[in-house]
C-alpha cells in the first residue's frame, strides 16, 4: 500500500511537470487547430453570390437555394418570411411583379464584407443599387441603395443563409 501511495504521488508530480512544460506550447497547437478549421471565405461568398445571381436573373429557385430550410428573410418594408419554400414563393411573387422586374440596375450587387463569428458562422453584407422600382401602390422609388445583411452557417451540404435582413439607406434632413 505504501508503494502504491508513493507511485500515485510520483505520477501526479510527473503529470504536473508535463502540464507546466507544455503550457507555452498549447496555445500554438490550438491556433494551428483553428487554422485547420479555416475560415471559408470563398464558400460564404459563393453562397451569397448564388443568392444574388437568382435576384439578377429573376429566378426564385436560384435565389432561395442558398437559404436553410428554416431561414428567415425580412425586407426593408417589414415583410417577414420564414422557411426556404415560403421565401422562394415570395421571390416568385416579387420577380413576377412588373414594377420590380422592370427596375433599373445601377450597379451589380457587391459583397461589401464577410465577418466570421466562428469558422462555421459568418455574417455577410451585400450592397445593391437600383432604381425606378414601382411599388404596388404606384409609388416609384427613383433610387434604392440597399444593404442585405445575412447570417450564414456551414452545413454538411455547404453554406446556408439562416437570416437575411434588407435595409435601405435614407436621406436624413440636416439638423440645425
Amino acid at each position: 500500500m505504501f508503494d502504491q501511495l508513493r507511485i500515485a504521488k510520483l505520477l501526479r508530480a510527473v503529470a504536473a511537470l508535463v502540464v507546466v512544460l507544455l503550457l507555452p506550447v498549447l496555445p500554438a497547437r490550438t491556433q494551428q487547430a483553428s487554422a485547420a478549421q479555416h475560415y471559408d471565405d470563398a464558400g460564404v461568398r459563393a453562397a451569397v453570390t448564388k443568392r444574388f445571381e437568382g435576384s439578377m436573373k429573376l429566378d426564385p429557385a436560384l435565389s432561395a437555394a442558398s437559404f436553410s430550410e428554416d431561414a428567415i428573410w425580412i425586407n426593408a418594408f417589414g415583410r417577414r418570411v420564414v422557411g426556404r419554400a415560403a421565401i422562394e414563393k415570395w421571390f416568385h411573387e416579387l420577380y413576377t411583379d412588373a414594377g420590380y422586374a422592370q427596375r433599373k440596375i445601377f450597379a451589380e450587387p457587391e459583397i461589401a464584407e464577410v465577418v466570421f463569428l466562428r469558422p462555421d458562422v459568418a455574417v455577410a453584407r451585400v450592397f445593391t443599387r437600383h432604381g425606378d422600382q414601382k411599388l404596388p401602390d404606384g409609388t416609384v422609388i427613383a433610387e434604392r441603395r440597399s444593404h442585405n445583411t445575412m447570417t450564414l452557417t456551414r452545413e454538411p451540404d455547404g453554406w446556408k443563409v439562416r437570416y437575411e435582413i434588407v435595409t435601405d439607406e435614407r436621406e436624413r434632413p440636416v439638423r440645425k
